[in-house]
Formats: structure tokens, C-alpha cells, sequence
């Protein structure tokens, strides 16, 4: 046929030379074309009911029945003159046959179909954040690598509409003849898709029979070229198909005796592709220095990085039998997020497979990003200064609240009162009086004996009921007061943003938490945080300063902390800013994502990663105290336990209290001589006859009521 088509060409050359006229050339090149395409015209019908048959027979057994098929046409090239009848004519084959297997398609009735052209700029589906599973691309093959122009140039359509999903089923259709080899056309255009991570691909060439003896595909009695050729490719396969295709598999082959017109069901044309061997193949991960997840080790120009997530991702990929391959990207001179916006336009560009860096699961990036499962949770909190301890001298008031305290006192003056008005006129007189009443109160809540018992039954009533508050009240105090005297307890603790912003208290973040810390409320106790470790030292050994931080980053930071300091606590709010979910990202329809899920699940539910969590905070604890050179002497007072040694220190407020009451009473001695002293040097004369008479009358009084009561 290409012999027949040379000749066409030439003798269309050699009649437009002779006849310099348009019409006449025009003419005669028409009739030239009508030569050679009615000898290839039935071949290419032969040929194209073989591909009908084929692609339909793919379709119904691998596409799944009710979901959409996205199919593209191929749009015209830039090399195709419209005044060449032979490409016309290639075109119109083109056409024919795509009509025609549409036309099978859609008599199934099985799947919704939507059919666009590549050169179509109209606009995409109103529908397009939908995720579709099945493909049929269409694309010409050309001398000269246009096969794999034209499918670079259709995916790129589907992926700048949001309509490409690299996890669904291709059919790829070469549905022109062409001279070159099936095998070549496959190896370019199956290193365009894996260019786009489409790995479950199959390809249909159409190839012309030839009289060519050392075909590759030939059967060993026949020395014809196969009408419809099927290839695909395994990645990460032992022909090292890493990053470019190196070696493709052929399926099947149809021949020109068409005793097969479509696919043997034996053949599994989507062979098993659940990676699980890499053989050493690399996979590049972009990073930037993030201490102490990520830490940057390079040397010699070599890039490296240790760290936890580092460990994570490692083991990882070696379950997987791969390299990793790192690049280090400089941090920015702004905040993080435009490191994250660095390393995550390596993954847009191609020149990473995963970028890892305490990336949180976030709804905005997996929109354009494979996130993996979350191996990693941290609380984003606010670490304030931790309450001081109380002094012991107010652990005498923090027995019971004001209210308790108040109702004690308004109770002992009403007995008092009560206890003076009822013995006023019947009582011995150490009842008579309001001090004597003060008094015997008093040495009953102080567990002591009263100078003198009532007499009558009214006022010891009243007595011993005050006796028994008194007791009830007397144990509850002695239990707590004992209690708070070993531990007094702290003062309130700062548990919202309203009580930071009422303690006074400097408060500040460094940029990365600006997005979710940043309150409406300003104060000029606000102030900027430049280094979060400087900032937590505040907060935590000086307490002084609040900021935000997360809690790996603050488990980190005490585990970096002297050994005299190991015992200092670290206080947060009550409640928590966000809750992050660290993950790794990986290219949208990245192959390895399943891969790295099952091994991120296994690791998480088997508690690895808590594990290398600890030893990785254990680890940096020690490197801590060797670099510190820290002495290990453990001072009095350093030991943060749960038992404790009760000494004279823990009752000092009570040697306070009985030194002030000793004061007291030494000094009330002293009044009363000095009183006694002045009084009687100086004595005034008082008539004696009246208090004598009514001194009588009691005694006459009480022997009689004695007398009747006895007798």
C-alpha cells in the first residue's frame, strides 16, 4: 500500500509540473487519490470491524455497567494540511470509525457517555468535581511521535477540566494505519500516560498489513502483521519502570484470517497491578527543615533528613523494597505557609512523588492532592503560666467558702445572744453577762471546757447544741486544715481567653498560628512571637508569657529542658484551638497511595508509631543531658513525687498562729495588771449597801428555787 501511495504522490507531481493550471492539477491529483484509496479502502473497512468488535468487547467486560464514559475525540494537528487528500481521507477513516463504535456503546445502554473534543474550549461539564472511572481516548498516530503529542494534548484537557481521574480504565485507540511499528507507538504512548500516573491502560493499534519478514509479532507460520495490536505496561516492575516506561507487555494479537473477531476471555487484558515491589525503584519526597519532625542532614551535596515523620516514611518505603530520593527546600522568609506552598508545587510540577513536614489534612489541598492516612494527631493549645503554689497562711480561709464562713459567725452571735437573754435573770452569772457568754462560746469551739455548766434547762439546751455544731464543725476543719497545710494547693488557674486577658499577662504567636489563634479581642498585652522555643521557655520556666503551640512541639521542648528543670509543669487551656491530623501528600492518582495507606494503618493500629514516638522523645532527652553536661545531684525539694517527708516546715503557719495567740495572751495579762495596778492606787468609793442588798436576794432567791426542787 505504501508502494501504491509513493506512486500517487509522484505521478500527482509529475502531472501538476506538466499542467501548470490549479483546476487541472486539482483534478487530476482527486483522480490519483481515487487510485490509491480504492485499493486500501476495503482493507481499512476489514480492519476497522476488527477494532469495533475488539474495543466493545473491552468496554462491556471492564467498564463498570451505570457509570459515565468520558471519551475523547482527537482534535486536528497543526501538521495537517487541509489541501492533502491522503490526510483527509486519514481523517474521515478517523471519523468513521469512532461513529460506529459510539454507535455499539450506546445501543448497550449500560453507560451514560460524554464525548468531547480536545480542541473544544467551550467550556466543561457543569458536574466536573464528579469523579469518573472509565475512558476512551481516540488519538492518531503519525510518523514522526505525533501518537504521543496527541494523547499528551487530550490528558492535559481532562486535567485542566477537573475531568481526569489517573485511577480509572483507559482504552486508548490508535485508529490509523501508520508505518510504524505497533511497539514504538505503544512505547510512546504509554510513556505519555505514566507521565500522567495512569497505570491501568490498555492501547489498541491498528497496523497495516506489510510484507515484512521480521516482524515481532508474527506467528511462526505466518508472515503476516497482526490487523489490531493490544499492549500495556506494569510499573515498578523488574524492567525497572520507574520513571519512564522501559518495557511494555503485549496482550494479544488479532490476525488478518478473522477467525477471531473480538477478545478471548482468557486473556486478562488488566493484569494484577497491586504494587507491592518496587525492586529499589526511587521515589523522590520533597521536604523542608522542620525540627525536630523533619531535620536536615545533608553534606557534600548530598541531600538527607532524619526526624520522626523521616523514620515514618522511610520505613515505609522500605516494606515497599525502594530508594527515597530527597529535596531539601530552603525555608522562605516569611511564615511556613509558603515553604508548604514550595514543596507542594513540586508535586504540581512533577519533580516529587510525596512531600512530607507536618502537612496537616486539610479540605483545601486534598482537592489537588492525595492525602494518605493520618499517622499523626496533635491538639493545637494555648500554654499559659501555671498557677502558683498558695500560701499556707490562706489555707485557713480556703477551709470553707466565704458563705460557710459567714453563717459561722452570724450562728455564734446569735448564741450568744440567746444564751444572755434567756440566763440573764436565772443563770449563774458567768451566763449573766455578754462576755461571759463570749467566752464559754468560744472555749467551745476552741475544744476547750467552759469556766461554769448552765443551770437551767433552757440555756444548757442551747449549749449543747452550740457543743454539737461546734464538734461537726471542728473535724471538717481539722481534716482540711491538715491537708492544706502539706499541700496548700494553687492559685486559679487561666482557663479561657477571658481570664488571660483579665491576668494581664504578655501573650503572643508566631505566624503559622495566626490563622486559627487570631481573636478579635487587642490588647496591648499582645506581643509578637518571633522563635516558638523562646516563647514556650517563657511560658513554661519563667511564667510570664502565653502562646500557642501544639503538643508534640511542647513535649519536645521539655524534653530538651535541663535536668533541674525535667520537674516544671506545662498548663494549657481547658479547651483546644484545632486538632490537626498530620499526613503526607502525594500526587493526585498516585499509584503508591494504596501502598502506603495498608502499611499506615498496620503501623498506627499496632501502636509503632506511639512507640517510635516515645523513643524518639526518650532519645532527644538524653542527647539533651549529654550536651548539657547537666549535674545529677538532686538538690532537696527537686523531687517531683507522690509522697512527701512531713516536717515542722509544713506547720509553720500553725506555730504562727499559736505564737500570735501565745502574744495575745501575754499581752492581755499585762492589760489586766497594769489595769489592776492603776485601779487600785487610785481607788474610787462606791456605795456598797445597794449591791450587797441585791447580792442577798439572789442567794435568797436560787436557795429557795434549790429547796422547792429538792424537796
Amino acid at each position: 500500500m505504501l508502494i501504491l501511495l509513493l506512486i500517487s504522490n509522484m505521478l500527482n507531481t509529475l502531472i501538476s509540473f506538466v499542467f501548470r493550471r490549479r483546476k487541472i492539477t486539482f483534478l487530476l491529483g482527486f483522480a490519483s487519490l481515487l487510485i490509491t484509496t480504492g485499493l486500501t479502502f476495503n482493507e481499512l473497512t476489514a480492519h476497522n470491524d476488527v477494532m469495533i468488535l475488539s474495543a466493545t468487547d473491552f468496554i462491556i467486560r471492564h467498564f463498570t455497567h451505570g457509570r459515565p464514559v468520558i471519551i475523547i475525540l482527537p482534535g486536528s494537528t497543526g501538521n495537517i494540511k487541509r489541501n492533502s487528500p491522503d490526510k483527509i481521507f486519514i481523517q474521515e477513516y478517523e471519523f468513521k470509525m469512532s461513529d460506529i463504535l459510539l454507535k455499539n456503546v450506546n445501543e448497550q445502554t449500560y453507560w451514560p457517555l460524554y464525548v468531547f473534543c480536545c480542541y473544544d474550549t467551550t467550556g466543561t461539564m457543569p458536574d466536573n468535581d464528579k469523579l469518573y472511572h472509565s475512558y476512551i481516548i481516540f488519538i492518531r498516530s503519525e510518523t514522526g511521535g505525533d501518537a504521543s503529542s496527541n494523547i499528551i494534548r487530550q490528558l492535559k484537557y481532562l486535567k485542566e477540566n477537573y475531568l481526569l481521574n489517573p485511577r480509572g480504565r483507559f482504552l486508548v485507540v490508535v485508529n490509523s494505519p501508520t508505518s510504524d511499528t505497533p511497539s514504538d507507538v505503544a512505547f510512546r504512548v504509554l510513556n505519555a500516560a505514566w507521565k500522567y500516573l495512569i497505570v491501568d491502560v490498555i492501547l489498541m493499534v491498528v497496523s497495516v498489513p506489510l510484507n515484512i519478514n521480521n516482524s515481532n509479532h508474527l506467528k511462526s507460520n505466518e508472515l503476516i502483521a497482526p490487523v489490531i495490536d493490544l499492549f500495556t505496561f506494569l510499573p515498578y516492575s523488574k524492567e525497572q519502570n520507574c520513571s519512564n516506561v522501559k518495557s511494555i507487555t503485549h496482550l494479544y494479537g488479532l490476525f488478518p484470517n478473522y477467525t477471531e473477531k473480538s477478545i478471548p476471555k482468557k486473556i486478562n487484558l488488566l493484569p494484577n497491578r497491586n504494587i507491592k515491589n518496587l525492586y529499589r525503584c526511587p521515589v523522590k519526597v520533597s521536604t523542608y527543615h522542620n525540627p525536630p519532625t523533619i531535620v536536615d542532614t545533608s553534606s557534600g551535596g548530598f541531600a538527607n533528613c532524619t526526624g520522626l515523620e523521616v523514620n515514618v516514611l522511610v520505613f515505609i518505603l522500605q516494606s515497599l523494597n525502594a530508594t527515597v530520593a530527597f529535596k531539601i527546600i530552603p525555608p522562605t522568609n516569611g511564615s511556613f505557609f509558603g515553604t508548604y506552598a514550595n514543596v507542594l508545587s513540586d508535586l504540581d510540577s512533577g519533580s516529587a512523588d510525596i512531600v512530607i513536614g507536618a502537612l496537616p489534612l486539610h479540605e483545601i489541598l486534598y482537592v489537588n492532592y492525595d492525602p494518605t492516612v493520618p499517622y499523626f494527631y496533635t491538639p493545637v493549645q494555648w500554654v499559659v503560666p501555671c498557677p502558683k503554689p498558695s500560701r499556707r497562711w490562706g489555707t485557713i480561709f480556703k477551709v470553707f467558702p466565704l458563705s460557710v464562713w459567714l453563717c459561722i459567725f452570724i450562728c455564734f452571735v446569735v448564741v450568744i445572744i440567746v444564751m444572755w437573754l434567756v440566763a440573764s435573770s436565772t443563770e449563774h452569772f458567768n451566763y449573766s453577762s455578754v462576755q461571759y457568754c463570749l467566752l464559754s462560746a468560744w472555749a467551745v469551739v476552741l475544744g476547750t471546757s467552759a469556766p461554769k455548766k448552765p443551770q437551767t434547762p433552757s440555756v444548757r439546751l442551747i449549749f449543747l447544741s452550740w457543743i454539737w455544731v461546734s464538734f461537726a464543725l471542728c473535724v471538717i476543719f481539722q481534716a482540711f486544715f491538715t491537708t492544706f497545710l502539706v499541700n496548700p494547693g494553687f492559685d486559679r488557674k487561666i482557663k479561657t481567653m477571658d481570664d488571660l486577658l483579665r491576668s494581664g499577662i504578655k501573650y503572643g504567636y508566631t505566624e503559622d498560628y495566626g490563622l486559627v489563634a487570631d481573636y478579635t479581642v487587642k490588647t496591648s498585652n499582645l506581643k509578637k512571637c518571633l522563635d516558638p522555643n523562646v516563647c514556650l521557655e517563657y511560658a513554661i520556666k519563667y511564667g510570664n508569657y502565653a502562646t500557642v503551640s501544639n503538643t508534640f512541639h511542647t513535649d519536645y521542648y521539655r524534653a530538651k529542658l535541663s535536668w533541674h528543670d525535667s520537674h516544671l509543669r506545662v498548663c494549657t487551656m481547658d479547651d483546644d484551638i484545632i486538632h490537626v491530623n498530620v499526613v503526607m501528600y502525594l500526587t493526585k492518582g498516585h499509584p503508591l497511595l494504596q501502598q502506603i495507606n495498608e502499611a499506615t494503618k498496620v503501623m498506627v493500629e499496632s501502636g509503632l508509631m506511639e512507640k517510635w514516638k516515645n523513643d524518639f522523645m526518650y532519645t532527644s532527652r538524653l542527647h539533651s543531658l549529654l550536651a548539657n553536661g547537666d549535674n545529677y545531684e538532686i538538690p532537696e525539694g527537686d523531687w517531683n513525687s507522690d509522697y512527701f517527708v512531713f516536717s515542722l516546715t509544713h506547720l509553720r503557719s500553725a506555730f504562727m498562729v499559736l505564737v500570735l495567740g501565745n502574744i495575745l495572751s501575754v499581752s492581755a495579762l499585762f492589760i489586766e495588771v497594769i489595769y489592776c495596778k492603776i485601779h487600785f492606787r487610785n481607788p474610787v468609793r462606791k456605795p456598797v449597801r445597794y449591791k450587797r442588798i441585791s447580792h442577798f436576794k439572789r442567794r435568797l432567791e436560787n436557795s429557795r428555787y434549790r429547796f422547792s426542787r429538792y424537796r
